[in-house]
């Protein structure tokens, strides 16, 4: 299993629970980007991800490797979250869009692009407030 330096396979990241099995390593496509250069999902983002249809699971991994490829392809409609409503509670906070329809969340903490949520729209507007 992949581990963060001085981290535990499974541990909590300022709070959220962390899988550590899910950390990958990744370039951005400009070096002055404000994301991390390895990723890693919580437990809470693995949870909403479990509930979605499979097919939707499936875009959901092909989006991802395209994040670790290529963090600003234009597919993924990467933007900062804007400073309000329960969902803006961490510092850097940008979604991408998975498929029309769904979208997933993440916040930067230092290298590390923490994704803690996976879902609707509909969802993603409730939580972004």
């Amino acid at each position: 299993m992949r581990q963060l330096p001085n981290t535990p396979a499974a541990s909590t990241w300022k709070g959220w629970s962390i899988d550590m099995a899910d950390e990958l390593s990744g370039e951005t496509s400009e070096p002055d980007a404000p994301l991390g250069t390895k990723n890693c999902r919580t437990r809470e983002y693995r949870a909403t991800y479990a509930k979605l249809p499979r097919s939707v699971q499936e875009i959901a991994d092909k989006k991802f490797r395209l994040f670790v490829e290529n963090s600003h392809h234009p597919s993924l409609r990467l933007h900062k979250l804007k400073p309000h409503g329960p969902g803006h509670r961490l510092v850097n906070r940008l979604s991408v869009s998975v498929t029309r329809n769904y979208r997933a969340l993440f916040w930067v903490d230092g290298q590390v692009n923490v994704w803690y949520w996976i879902g609707t729209h509909a969802e993603y507007d409730i939580i972004t407030g």
